[in-house]
C-alpha cells in the first residue's frame, strides 16, 4: 500500500531529503552509508499434481510434484550464479564509469567475509572487485525455502508428496521492472513444458533505485561521519537489500540517502538472535544529532 499512499498525498509529501533506515557499521568499524536500493519480485512456485500424499511405494508409477518442482528450479540458475530465466537481463543497467570508480574505493574484507559466512569462495568463485560489483550490480534469483511432504527431523516415514512448494526471492537492479521479471518467469516456465507449476507473486513487488550522493542529505550523512567516528565512511551506490524506497526516490524525487547505522556483519541481520553492539547504538545516536546539524549547513 505505500506505493498508493505516496501517490495520493505526493503534495504533502514534498521534502529536501529523506533519511532511509540506517545501514550499518563494516568489519573494521566503518560507517557504511547507501544511495539506493535494490528491487524484488517474491513469488511462490507451487507445484501440484497428485490428489493426496500417497505411500512412497507408487513413486514407480505415480509422478512426483517434489522432482517436478525440482526439475523447474535447476532451469532458472547456473552453478556459476548467472540468472538463466529468458530476458532476464534485458533491461539491466551496467555500471558506468564512474560506478567503477566508486566500486574501486569500497572497502571489501573479502577473507573476513568469508570466516562470517563458513565458505572458502564466493560463488563462481569471484574475488576481489568482481565480487564488490556483484554486490551492488547484479541481480538474483535465491530459493527462499522449499516445502514438501515428511519433514520431521530425526524421523522417517516413506511419503510420494501430493505437492510441493518453493518461495523465491529474486533481487532486482536498475532499470528491471519486477511485474516484467515475473511475466519472464512464467513464459520461461511454459516454454519449458512446466505449465503446470504455478507462480504466485501476491508479495513484495519493490523497484530497484538510486539517489545521487551529493545531495543535501547525502553530503550533511557523510560528512556528520567525521564527527563520530574513527575510521572513513564506505559509500556505496545501493543497498544490496532491498526496501520500497523507489516511490520517495523516483516518483516524489526526493534525494534519499541510507546513513549508517547499527548493523554489523554479525547481526545477524533476519536470523535468530538478531542484534546490536551497545557502544554502535550510543554512537549512531550521536551521529544522527551530528547529520541533523549538518543538514542545514551543507548548502
Amino acid at each position: 500500500s505505500f506505493e498508493a499512499m505516496v501517490t495520493r498525498y505526493s503534495e504533502k509529501l514534498t521534502a529536501d531529503g529523506c533519511i532511509w533506515e540506517g545501514t550499518g557499521i563494516d568489519h573494521v568499524g566503518r560507517p557504511e552509508l547507501v544511495f539506493g536500493a535494490k528491487g524484488m519480485a517474491y513469488v511462490e512456485l507451487v507445484c501440484r499434481i497428485l490428489n493426496e500424499d500417497q505411500h512412497s511405494s507408487l513413486a514407480v508409477v505415480a509422478p512426483s510434484p517434489v522432482w517436478r518442482l525440482i526439475e523447474a528450479l535447476t532451469t532458472l540458475r547456473a552453478p556459476d550464479g548467472t540468472v538463466t530465466i529468458d530476458g532476464f537481463y534485458d533491461d539491466v543497467r551496467a555500471p558506468t564509469d564512474e560506478d567503477e570508480r566508486l566500486l574501486e574505493t569500497i572497502p571489501f574484507e573479502e577473507e573476513k567475509e568469508r570466516e562470517r559466512l563458513g565458505i572458502d569462495e564466493f560463488v563462481g568463485g569471484v574475488t576481489g572487485i568482481d565480487a564488490v560489483r556483484k554486490f551492488y550490480f547484479e541481480p538474483t534469483c535465491n530459493i527462499a525455502g522449499f516445502v514438501s511432504g515428511f519433514t520431521i527431523p530425526g524421523a522417517s516415514k516413506t511419503v510420494l508428496p501430493k505437492e510441493a512448494l518453493a518461495k523465491l526471492d529474486l533481487r532486482l537492479v536498475p532499470d528491471q521492472d519486477p511485474a516484467d521479471i515475473v511475466a519472464k518467469l512464467r513464459k520461461h516456465l511454459d516454454a519449458r513444458g512446466f505449465t503446470d507449476v504455478e507462480v504466485n507473486s501476491n508479495f513484495s513487488m519493490e523497484h530497484p533505485t538510486r539517489s545521487p550522493s551529493d545531495s543535501l542529505i547525502g553530503r550533511a550523512a557523510i560528512d556528520a561521519c567525521g564527527e563520530v567516528f574513527d575510521q572513513p565512511p564506505k559509500v556505496s551506490p545501493m543497498m544490496i537489500g532491498t526496501g520500497p524506497m523507489y516511490p520517495i526516490a523516483n516518483r516524489l524525487g526526493i534525494p534519499t540517502v541510507s546513513p549508517a547505522g547499527v548493523a554489523r556483519p554479525d547481526s545477524n541481520l533476519h536470523a535468530p538472535n538478531e542484534n546490536c553492539r551497545v557502544d554502535d547504538f550510543l554512537a549512531i545516536v550521536e551521529y544522527t544529532v551530528a547529520w541533523l546539524r549538518a543538514f542545514p549547513e551543507v548548502g
